[in-house]
């Protein structure tokens, strides 16, 4: 039985048996993975704590038979930051679940592996001022990058299809250019913002031929504490 080491972002966990989980992972070197942790819900289980959903990890595994066996794991990013703030921690979700429902397992990306990398490392260490609207610009950016990556993003294609206007496709292209740290610094309208991700959420709907749980939390949540 062979075995080997990747290192990868935590995107799902399933209870499986009495003590298991199935987990899946977006990797460096292999792209999306399922693979079984043994015993990692009892409370001596040494990875218990290490496979928690969007820790980066590197991860030592064992091929078997259906599912490779995970035999160590070592965080070597927690993004403690996502976990402890309510915004943040919606935003991640989003994150992981566009990236779990629109890739196939075992087609190597290294540049969506990247790219959720400095997402979740941005949203991690950034304090955001307005974080509703600055927030939801990264997610929106990593949004279209990550179609694009996959090959289901055209602009003019989008757009017509949508009937996105003129003003919106041409604020869309200029999010797709921007990097990350410039996103932060933009200023947008909110309603500019909530037609796009709108927008964007049908159409990652479209796309994945499912419905996005992520997306009914993100307008509970926001709903919420808007309100507040």
């Amino acid at each position: 039985m062979g075995t080997y080491k990747t290192e990868g972002i935590i995107l799902r966990k399933r209870k499986f048996g009495e003590a298991d989980e199935i987990v899946t992972v977006f990797s460096k070197h292999r792209g999306k993975l399922k693979m079984i942790a043994k015993g990692v819900r009892k409370s001596t289980s040494r990875k218990r704590g290490n496979l928690e959903l969007s820790n980066r990890c590197s991860l030592f595994l064992a091929e078997g038979k259906n599912l490779d066996l995970v035999t160590e794991v070592e965080v070597i990013s927690s993004f403690s930051s996502l976990k402890k703030d309510l915004v943040k921690s919606v935003y991640c979700f989003q994150i992981l679940e566009m990236v779990e429902r629109l890739t196939v397992e075992e087609e190597a990306h290294r540049d969506i592996f990247e790219l959720i990398v400095q997402t979740l490392d941005l949203l991690n260490s950034t304090t955001f001022d307005h974080a509703w609207g600055t927030a939801d610009l990264v997610v929106i950016r990593f949004t279209i990058q990550l179609l694009h990556s996959l090959g289901f993003w055209n602009d003019e294609e989008v757009g017509g299809k949508y009937r996105i206007s003129a003003i919106d496709l041409t604020r869309l292209k200029k999010l797709q250019v921007l990097s990350l740290p410039q996103i932060v610094k933009l200023d947008a309208k909110q309603e500019d913002q909530k037609r796009i991700r709108a927008f964007l959420n049908s159409y990652v709907r479209e796309v994945a031929e499912h419905q996005m749980n992520s997306f009914q939390l993100l307008q509970q949540v926001e709903e919420k504490t808007l309100k507040i």
